[in-house]
């Protein structure tokens, strides 16, 4: 017990404090306390971290965190606030890599209406980075740790680096920041856009082992595009993060509207990951349709007196599958099955749309074509193959390539997992994936 509060763990450490998950034992509710630092305990380091309160207070918006205010507890000044059960967003690249790229998105947008909010209260926010974006119990993303900020209503915005020391995170920082040059909102958008670009590939833009070389490099080197690292992210999307990472303050976005207008045609409103179950179910209405349409075909031809034909239909038995899935699924996004079930197949990448789907049939299709391919040419010309009944009675005569389509179709979704929306093999190779149509979605 400390004060008026019962303190349950400890959340995190930062530059000038530490954060506790707290009980206020009068309400019972629960809150985050940040304390200053021992080591932080002078008169300048003290007015510092009240003016970070004071600050973060008097911004009111849903994404920022919400500051009750501050007190005096034992000679020390803890700041109450709202507590995020979500844990940040570097903790959960740190656990389920780097974020599809809608929600990565979606989270930025989210970032960016913060410091909207507090850009329009005159302060710059000077460190943002992931581990200072906060995760609420509904994903809602807020900016936090108001640390290092300083407000632009009081006093020209000049950071000192050769006087004073950098305070911040390099890998994040903007390059002027680090040279101690005048800033403005353009340095929090560069911060934004590292922002992004940890959160599409799980790494900072720039890094290096020594504090020297990093600002040397961030100062000097422009980083690589984000789709070096991961190919899936669309070429548009990319081409906005390396804007917002230009050396100079004039070549990026200059302001979050303007940002924010450049990041939402890469949000998938509406649009969630399909889990595994309703594609199942979607795949079972495919494969009966499809059998059906060539029950129908191959009994057309044997109605009309043409065995050649239907024995044809039967060994090219898959075609049927591959034109089915290619036409709907290229001029409809969804085959009959998924419509059924409220699915379609849609990419996060710009264009070639017909040449993904069918990258995408060929790829789903392997197990089943390649099989029946080295089966048929294995297979005597001219001779037919018949199953012996046992004098038992029933027998089941699986041909050889249906068995091998049901042992190698699941290798497809070996990499299926909920953090990368169940992506299956064929759908990473191809750039596309299936998702629910019509489920609301926060923007």
């Amino acid at each position: 017990v400390w004060g008026p509060y019962r303190v349950v763990r400890l959340l995190g450490r930062g530059g000038m404090g530490e954060v506790y998950e707290a009980e206020q034992l009068e309400t019972g509710r629960r809150l985050a306390l940040k304390v200053l630092r021992h080591t932080l305990r002078g008169a300048e380091d003290r007015a510092r971290f009240l003016r970070e309160g004071q600050l973060a207070a008097s911004i009111s918006h849903p994404h920022t965190v919400y500051i009750f205010g501050s007190e005096e507890i034992g000679g020390a000044p803890p700041i109450t606030m709202e507590l995020l059960s979500g844990g940040t967003l570097k903790d959960r690249v740190s656990v389920d890599g780097p974020m599809p790229p809608s929600d990565a998105v979606s989270a930025v947008l989210d970032i960016i209406g913060g410091l909207d909010a507090a850009q329009a209260a005159g302060i710059l926010h000077r460190d943002v980075k992931p581990s200072n974006c906060f995760v609420d119990a509904d994903g809602t993303v807020k900016v936090g740790d108001f640390g290092l900020s300083i407000s632009t209503l009081t006093r020209d915005v000049r950071h000192e680096l050769a006087a004073a020391g950098f305070e911040g995170t390099p890998q994040f920082a903007a390059p002027e920041q680090l040279r101690g040059e005048p800033l403005d909102v353009r340095s929090d958008i560069y911060a934004v856009g590292a922002t992004l670009y940890y959160l599409l590939t799980g790494r900072p833009p720039l890094d290096a082992p020594g504090l020297r070389a990093l600002v040397s490099k961030v100062v000097s080197e422009n980083p690589g595009s984000p789709r070096a690292r991961r190919g899936d992210i669309p070429r548009k999307l990319a081409a906005v993060v390396l804007r917002c990472l230009a050396k100079a303050p004039a070549g990026r976005p200059q302001s979050y509207a303007e940002l924010a207008d450049l990041l939402r045609p890469y949000v998938a409103a509406g649009e969630v990951p399909s889990p595994p179950g309703p594609r199942l179910v979607a795949w079972i209405a495919d494969s009966v349709i499809v059998s059906m349409l060539t029950w129908l075909l191959a009994s057309s031809a044997w109605a009309a007196g043409s065995a050649t034909t239907m024995l044809r239909l039967s060994a090219w038995s898959w075609l049927a599958s591959v034109i089915y899935y290619l036409v709907l699924e290229g001029s409809w996004h969804a085959s009959l099955g998924k419509r059924l079930m409220g699915l379609r197949v849609t990419s996060n990448l710009d264009d070639r749309w017909w040449l993904r789907v069918g990258l995408r049939t060929a790829l789903f299709h392997v197990p089943t074509v390649i099989p029946a391919l080295f089966i048929g040419a294995a297979r005597a010309p001219g001779v037919v193959y018949t199953a012996n009944t046992p004098p038992g009675g029933w027998s089941w005569n699986v041909p050889p390539e249906a068995l091998s389509s049901v042992l190698l179709t699941p290798l497809l979704f070996s990499i299926a997992r909920r953090r990368n929306g169940w992506l299956g093999v064929h759908e990473w190779l191809s750039g596309t994936r299936v998702v629910e149509r019509n489920v609301p979605r926060r923007v």
